[in-house]
């Protein structure tokens, strides 16, 4: 979840927990609701190790950790303000858990349990940024800053805080609740994926039919029939591409891609330019009516097919433009 959102969050449990207010507790509570993201700090570190120490949502988005990264950021708080290290650990690690509450909803995994287990979680029911969410957060801080000269324990402040944290609350159980619902009624093989407004999202679909793989993702509408496909296509089953594709997953894997370890609703693309095969594999829990993030990878079918180049990013959509596409059926709309 974006920056704002995760300190803003802190910013109201803060006014809603403390009667009256303290500025310094609240700074404290917002601060807090970032330290988990601190660890992009050690970006440099994870070309020399994989652990998830240093990745970005790795260690640092642990319940477990929490109460350990919690302790010094409390003992902090306690030389400071002269508050008891219980009180100050406990307030710490509790906006830590915030923090890795609002990531859990989302798209992208975290591993909840390390270093108990390994294993990643995610209930995707929020997109892992959401512009619309940012820019209502940003502008619910500004209005904290711009109103901060009337005081902490001004009553429309407090009341303010109370009621927008509500709206939060309620927001994010909207969410939780329609990918729940969404994801029941589904057939096996298909998947809910969060749309940047809440009334829309898309199903991603993967189905075997007639020795084809079939991927595709559709927009859909709550309250409403209409379904929008937005992208599908097929792979042959024991086929070069198939060949191909299975290969640049596993070098996906290999070269430590971070998007593609948390996000797995993928949908190849490949097409022949000359003598190389060109696959693309669209991770769609970043699709939006422009975008998509994905991981291109160029093999040189008369040297056996070797990886000559490899590139990844957003702008999907201008990587194939243009080009000859036969071996695979592609349908892209964006309206």
């Amino acid at each position: 979840m974006d920056f704002f959102t995760h300190f803003l969050m802190g910013l109201l449990i803060g006014i809603a927990g403390v009667s009256p207010p303290r500025l310094d507790f609240l700074l404290f509570a917002g601060i807090m609701g970032l330290v988990p993201d601190f660890d992009a700090f050690l970006k440099p570190l994870q070309k020399k190790s994989d652990s998830l120490l240093f990745r970005h949502r790795g260690a640092s988005h642990s319940y477990v950790v929490a109460f350990m990264l919690g302790l010094p950021f409390g003992g902090i708080m306690t030389l400071i303000t002269g508050e008891p290290l219980l009180f100050t650990w406990s307030q710490s690690v509790i906006f830590i858990c915030v923090h890795l509450t609002l990531d859990l909803i989302t798209t992208s995994k975290i591993p909840c349990f390390y270093p108990i287990s390994k294993k990643q979680f995610r209930l995707v029911a929020e997109r892992a940024i959401n512009p619309f969410l940012m820019l209502y957060s940003f502008i619910i801080m500004i209005f904290y800053l711009t109103f901060s000269n009337i005081g902490l324990n001004n009553e429309i402040i407090i009341s303010t805080g109370k009621i927008l944290l509500w709206i939060y609350l309620a927001y994010f159980s909207y969410r939780i609740l329609t990918k729940l619902y969404v994801q029941l009624t589904l057939p096996k093989g298909s998947s809910f994926l969060p749309g940047t407004l809440p009334f829309r999202y898309f199903i991603y679909d993967v189905q075997k039919l007639e020795g084809k793989t079939l991927f595709k993702i559709s927009r859909k509408y709550q309250f409403r029939a209409k379904t929008v496909k937005l992208i599908e296509s097929f792979i042959v089953e024991d086929s070069i591409e198939m060949k191909f594709y299975k290969i640049a997953l596993d070098n996906a894997s290999n070269l430590k891609y971070h998007f593609f370890s948390k996000w797995r609703s993928r949908i190849p693309l490949i097409w022949k330019e000359g003598e190389s095969l060109n696959v693309m594999i669209i991770l769609t829990e970043s699709l939006s009516s422009k975008h998509c993030y994905f991981i291109k990878m160029t093999f040189d079918l008369k040297n056996g097919g070797q990886l000559i180049s490899k590139s990844d990013g957003f702008d999907f959509y201008s990587q194939i433009k243009g080009t000859e596409i036969d071996y695979y059926h592609f349908i892209w709309n964006n309206s």
